[in-house]
């Protein structure tokens, strides 16, 4: 009911508005200007962003902050970096990177989403990425709700970040897997 609602709200928006800001984000996320700034402004070593369709459970440890970058895990590629809802990226990298493959700032990428963009770039620069388990141990995403290992069911209740909860909705647990499960996620620890 919700997501055709959502598709409802999407359907009826603007395109041309939607489009602009799709643009104005990738722009913005593939931009070395950007992670210059935000390194002059705060001397760190990583950042993370974070969309609206996300929230924190607990509070972040620094043991997160590892490698050069990562995201929400994706479903249909768990050896890719990820992205979507939330990244830790390694600023200095960004900016390397940055520079390298996009150093004209008057052309766009050319990919729908910066994420697909930085997994396609990452990858040819063998960036360093933690392991998929790491990942979805951080950031729950999507069709994730365990892993399976050695045909028994793994899950870890206790991901620091939620991503896309909704989405989790129609797959085809028992009834008693998804209130132990929605019990978890909803509990925030601070």
């Amino acid at each position: 009911m919700l997501l055709a609602k959502l598709k409802q709200v999407v359907k009826n928006f603007n395109s041309e508005k939607l489009d602009k800001a799709i643009e104005e984000y990738n722009d913005l996320l593939t931009n070395y200007l950007f992670y210059q700034k935000i390194y002059e402004l705060t001397g760190a070593e990583y950042m993370i962003t974070v969309q609206m369709d996300n929230y924190f459970r607990k509070k972040l440890i620094p043991e997160l902050f590892i490698d050069d970058y990562y995201g929400a895990p994706w479903a249909w590629d768990h050896e890719a970096p990820g992205g979507s809802g939330v990244t830790f990226r390694r600023i200095n990298l960004m900016i390397d990177i940055c520079k390298k493959h996009r150093p004209d700032l008057s052309i766009l990428i050319k990919e729908e989403g910066e994420d697909c963009w930085w997994n396609k770039i990452l990858v040819e620069e063998k960036a360093i990425i933690p392991h998929f388990r790491h990942r979805w141990r951080v950031i729950v995403e999507s069709h994730h709700i365990c892993i399976v290992e050695e045909e028994k069911k793994v899950s870890h209740y206790d991901h620091f970040i939620v991503h896309q909860a909704w989405t989790y909705v129609d797959l085809d647990y028992e009834f008693d897997f998804y209130l132990k499960y929605w019990r978890a996620l909803l509990e925030i620890k601070i």
